[in-house]
């Protein structure tokens, strides 16, 4: 009937050549864009009837400011929010998608870890990454257990935008660079980038989607994704068997029908799916997916950037996420002058009582000096420190040695070594693993103490559940040292203690060796 009433057309038509066919085709097609664009001009233009890959720059403008795709984004627990308009154009290429195909990708997902909870934003969890996750992931809830995420797209759009024509304003940038000054940076820059948006699209998918997220049976697993490919119609086999394997596998409440929600929140059961299918259309699209996205500061100038990411505890050398990095929430200098110990009132206070403070004792020229300092009495307002200047402890080594071995994860090992005779009535027994490959730490170590014997066990085993018949080498350092030791005399310089210089002297027929600490 829309049809009929677009082009008039009630009945066959004859035609006498194929130009006349062409002609009237051109004029049925102005006639359904026009029709189109008076009902939705924003929509009408997203994808052309012809075929156009690239729309020109009027229709681009309009598609980006009815997407708010020009702002930046923050995540928090109801999903996407647009936070701040940039004034300056985005330029997006538009590549359509599963065109004259009819394709519709149909994906089971098990929601494993936080990350996975995106998706019930319709965000893609390898949008962002670990690190960006990281600075998000205090807003958000984690209810990321035992649950099963359900997905039926029909994807036809693709929007890419790239890094090097998004500009940022320099309001934005001069906000920034004063955070970095400030005596709190970290929580001045997380306030800025709530106020500008913590992410700008870098690629986004429109089209239609029924969606859900629910829980799994008690007793009901999901080791891996899933995926099939349908066209139009949901009465195939293999699409009955994937419901199935779903609606039997997630909790049902009293009050909760099997349904999956539309993008305008619409329910649609079982029977619905394929009358939903067959009313879709390249007009009305939304964004289905968020595939990619760039995270605000990483679209600032190298400098800028890197100083920005150190403040919150980005290292982009370690290259391992596992890593512990820490976020820089204040600095400051205070001057001294003879006091052992100093109590410091932090210039803003802290929400917790949970930091880790480093510092360093330097002239007033910038010079280091020499000194051990401690910092205790930590509290969301201030914190003491204690400073002790060139004094050393000397310690008294009885005994010391190495062992290397090689360890395969699949495999528990068993390292037994005697210990000397006639050792003190108190000792102290001290190990380390050193590891020769540059590898980090992955086996546990217990030790036992075998008193009738006079001997060490050190058992290496591994609780990662991780299967790995790689064998690594290590070196396994021990030392023994009296509990009651003495201090000594500070004849020694550090300097040259850690340049590998010691003093050996004879003592209750043991071998010392006095190291500076």
């Amino acid at each position: 009937e829309f049809v009929k009433c677009v082009t008039q057309i009630h009945g066959f038509t004859k035609y006498d050549d194929v130009a006349s066919v062409k002609e009237d085709f051109d004029q049925i097609v102005k006639d359904y864009s026009k029709c189109v664009k008076e009902l939705n001009p924003n929509y009408s233009k997203i994808l052309s009837p012809v075929g156009q890959e690239y729309l020109k720059d009027d229709e681009i403008e309009d598609v980006i400011k009815d997407k708010k795709l020009n702002h930046g984004w923050i995540i928090f627990d109801r999903g996407m929010k647009s936070i701040y308009k940039f004034e300056h154009q985005f330029k997006i290429n538009f590549n359509p998608i599963n065109r004259n195909t009819g394709i519709f990708n149909i994906n089971l997902m098990p929601i494993k870890t936080p990350m996975d909870t995106l998706l019930k934003y319709n965000i893609k969890p390898s949008a962002i990454t670990s690190e960006h996750f990281q600075l998000i992931s205090g807003q958000l809830v984690n209810d990321s257990a035992n649950k099963v995420y359900l997905e039926i797209q029909y994807p036809l759009l693709e929007l890419v935008f790239e890094k090097e024509n998004i500009k940022l304003p320099e309001i934005l940038i001069e906000d920034i660079n004063n955070a970095l000054k400030d005596n709190d940076p970290y929580h001045k820059l997380m306030q800025i980038f709530d106020d500008y948006g913590h992410f700008v699209p870098r690629k986004v998918i429109l089209g239609h989607k029924l969606y859900r997220m629910s829980h799994l049976k008690r007793n009901k697993t999901l080791l891996e994704k899933k995926k099939i490919v349908t066209r139009e119609y949901f009465e195939t086999s293999e699409f009955n068997e994937f419901w199935n394997e779903w609606n039997n596998s997630i909790m049902h409440y009293c009050f909760d029908e099997v349904h999956l929600s539309s993008m305008s929140s619409e329910k649609f059961d079982r029977n619905e799916i394929t009358k939903w299918a067959s009313f879709l259309s390249d007009n009305n699209l939304q964004v289905i997916c968020w595939d990619e996205l760039h995270s605000l500061y990483e679209l600032l100038d190298n400098n800028l950037k890197q100083k920005v990411k150190s403040i919150f505890g980005i290292n982009d050398q370690t290259g391992n996420i596992s890593v512990k990095k820490e976020k820089i929430l204040m600095t400051g200098v205070i001057p001294i002058t003879n006091s052992p110990y100093y109590l410091v009132n932090l210039p803003d206070n802290l929400s917790s009582d949970n930091y880790q403070i480093f510092g360093r004792l330097v002239t007033q020229d910038g010079k280091l000096i020499d000194a051990v300092i401690k910092f205790k009495a930590m509290t969301a307002h201030n914190f003491l420190v204690l400073i002790d200047i060139d004094k050393t402890m000397d310690i008294s080594i009885i005994a010391s040695g190495s062992h290397k071995f090689a360890y395969a994860k699949k495999f528990d090992i068993d390292i037994p070594f005697l210990l000397p005779e006639n050792l003190p009535t108190n000792w102290i027994f001290c190990a380390s693993f050193q590891y020769l490959k540059d590898c980090g730490p992955n086996f546990h170590a217990a030790i036992q103490y075998d008193k009738v014997n006079n001997k060490f066990i050190i058992t290496i085993y591994d609780d990662s559940n991780m299967y790995d018949t790689s064998t690594e080498e290590y070196l396994l350092n021990w030392c023994i040292f009296p509990k009651d030791h003495k201090i000594l005399v500070d004849n020694l310089k550090s300097r040259e203690i850690l340049g590998g210089k010691n003093q050996e002297i004879s003592a209750d027929n043991h071998l010392e060796k006095r190291f500076n600490l």
